[in-house]
């Protein structure tokens, strides 16, 4: 009788040993979260959204866009903009001012506005402190399109760009902040050298 009861326990524990291999094992109880991968939030308005706000710069606003420049600017590392006013392309030559605006020149209109850009960011500070420590109290500076530009400060002490033709662009507005960079209004367009 014991035998019998021992072999009925062996083989009871046997089938229950090959059901539980047949039955489904259950999912571990580790649960892997999915994370969305998030852009991270500018540090404020773009170049783009800046030009466009401002009344005062509609016409290098339309120049911008006209070259398709403003994805270039938006996306650099790091920028300093001069940006000339309305009245600044007024005292452009209207025969040079429709010739940039013609479509075919697009790399002419490109030539001047990469002029007025540097690929760091220069506060009025930095320019300052620049213009002061350099020799003869001027600061050299290369534009986004290896041209040279000069800085000085004028006889009101107020700090002016100097481009290839001599000619004075008075910061009128320093520091308007972008997030990738800093957009200072100038009075003068600036022209880069003929080549």
């Amino acid at each position: 009788m014991k035998r019998t009861a021992f072999s009925v326990f062996l083989c009871s524990s046997a089938i229950l040993g090959l059901a539980a291999c047949d039955s489904p094992q259950p999912e571990p109880a580790v649960e892997v979260e999915e994370q969305e991968a998030v852009a991270a939030e500018p540090a404020g308005p773009t170049a783009s959204e800046v030009l466009a706000g401002n009344p005062d710069l509609s016409t290098l606003n339309g120049l911008v866009e006209g070259a398709n420049m403003g994805p270039f600017i938006d996306g650099a590392e790091s920028f300093t903009l001069f940006a000339p006013t309305n009245e600044a392309f007024e005292k452009v030559d209207s025969s040079t001012l429709e010739y940039l605006t013609d479509p075919e020149n697009a790399s002419s209109l490109r030539q001047v506005l990469g002029y007025h850009l540097l690929r760091n960011d220069m506060k009025a500070a930095d320019l300052t402190a620049a213009i002061e420590g350099g020799s003869d109290s001027e600061a050299t500076m290369t534009t986004s399109n290896s041209f040279q530009i000069t800085g000085k400060m004028n006889e009101e002490g107020v700090p002016v760009l100097v481009d290839a033709d001599g000619d004075e662009a008075a910061i009128v507005e320093s520091d308007v902040a972008a997030g990738n960079g800093t957009i200072h209004i100038i009075d003068t367009v600036l022209m880069p050298p003929q080549n």
